[in-house]
């Protein structure tokens, strides 16, 4: 499922102009609450390396680091939220998207 779902979107993505993702992103952030200005300002900051990580993801890569393949399901716990700093948000989800950017 993660997959085909991850497939389809980054079909989409790539239909999209890069400024439309932006705003896509932009307008997700504003959905999470007390958490929005910090996304914002990290997609802000850091569009360029998000939308060429996106761009150019490797679905099966995405979801087995973030354990929603069904070969690594039964081995992935539920996220863990830690603050490092006040205002900072940490999650093992977010750890392991940045894991992928880095390889």
């Amino acid at each position: 499922m993660c997959k085909t779902e991850a497939t389809k979107a980054k079909r989409k993505l790539q239909t999209l102009l890069k400024h439309d993702v932006e705003d896509s992103l932009l307008a997700l952030c504003g959905r999470l609450g007390s958490y929005s200005d910090a996304c914002r300002a990290t997609v802000i900051d850091n569009f360029d390396a998000i939308y060429r990580t996106l761009y150019h993801l490797d679905v099966k890569e995405l979801c087995d680091a973030v354990g929603l393949c069904s070969e690594t399901m039964n081995s992935a716990g539920p996220a863990v939220y830690a603050a490092t700093r006040p205002g900072d948000v940490q999650c093992e989800f977010c750890e392991k998207v940045v894991r992928i950017k880095n390889h």
